[in-house]
């Protein structure tokens, strides 16, 4: 759908510039017309039937990852703390969970893809020298500027952990204000406080800095790409081996063209993320060999949650005492 909107407006304006009568020219309407119809349909059905199967994915492997903890042996919990393993089943989970729903939109994920390849296509079959050009230029310019972005995540993480700081010192000394008090500690601790904020001024600027290079390089890859468009599309045009209606199409594939480039490259990045999280839930959950005995009690000490206390989130102590000794027996 989104591919072929520039194709039939493009047209319509051709029809347009030539005075061809308007009757005539509103038949392309139609299609376009359908399409913008069409097109918001298919995305609702699109992104709640990935969202569903995401969710039901996400929510399986959690329920696993806090089974796989809970059948450990006494001695994997002596060597992991519990902001760990609750990391595992909340944050690390997560990270596939945010991989569902960042990549749902259309410049990211399936559809990002699917358009490029699409689009691409589309220009080496409108014109073979202009088309192959513009499609290398764009992506290029959109590669280098989404790996900036991504690089640049590094300083707003470093901001958010110094505004953490922020947070942190000032709990730690109104915490303790009276040992500060005993101590005569209120000039260390300004001295102390100071310097976490002067660490936030310095990220802020960072941040700052960050963010303008960015707009920078976004605006210099569009206008990059319509500049080589213009002079290389308008040249064509006017020695006429090419027609106006596929200059005016390429600008529009220009723009989709360089947001989902950037998209793929994104998408990328949140799959090497979601397999390293993977990767860590694997490394730290099979380093051990599982308590065989709880294994095969889990399922039995489920039935008895939902049998014995329907109204509870758990079985009372005494069934699961009960339970674990008979699986130990």
């Amino acid at each position: 759908c989104v591919v072929s909107l520039p194709l039939f407006g493009s047209r319509f304006m051709q029809l347009i510039i030539d005075k061809t009568p308007y009757a005539v020219a509103f038949k392309t309407l139609v299609p376009l017309g359908c399409i913008y119809v069409m097109e918001p349909i298919c995305t609702r059905l699109y992104v709640q039937s990935m969202w569903s199967v995401g969710q039901e994915v996400v929510a399986g492997i959690r329920k696993e990852v806090f089974r796989s903890i809970l059948v450990q042996k006494t001695e994997f919990f002596d060597t992991h703390q519990v902001g760990e393993l609750t990391s595992l089943v909340g944050k690390e989970v997560d990270v596939l969970r945010d991989l569902v729903k960042d990549n749902l939109s259309r410049d990211r994920g399936f559809r990002s893809v699917l358009e490029c390849a699409l689009i691409i296509a589309v220009l080496v079959h409108q014109h073979h020298l202009l088309g192959p050009a513009m499609a290398s230029v764009i992506m290029s310019l959109s590669v280098a500027c989404a790996l900036y972005a991504r690089s640049a995540k590094a300083v707003f993480i470093k901001d958010y952990e110094a505004s953490a700081n922020v947070s942190t010192t000032v709990t730690e000394t109104f915490g303790a204000v009276r040992t500060v008090r005993s101590f005569l500690g209120e000039t260390k601790e300004t001295q102390r406080f100071d310097a976490v904020v002067d660490g936030t001024l310095r990220s802020g600027k960072e941040i700052g800095n960050a963010k303008s290079n960015l707009e920078v390089l976004n605006r210099a890859s569009i206008y990059s790409s319509l500049f080589v468009l213009y002079a290389g599309g308008g040249y064509l045009v006017s020695n006429g081996s090419l027609p106006l209606e596929v200059l005016l199409s390429t600008i529009g594939f220009c723009f989709s063209l360089t947001f989902t480039t950037q998209g793929i490259v994104n998408t990328i990045t949140d799959i090497y993320k979601a397999s390293a999280s993977l990767q860590r839930l694997r490394s730290i959950l099979t380093a051990r060999p599982p308590s065989r005995s709880l294994a095969e009690a889990l399922p039995s000490l489920a039935a008895a949650s939902h049998l014995q206390t329907p109204a509870a989130s758990g079985p009372p102590r005494d069934s699961f005492v009960a339970c674990q000794l008979a699986a130990a027996g």
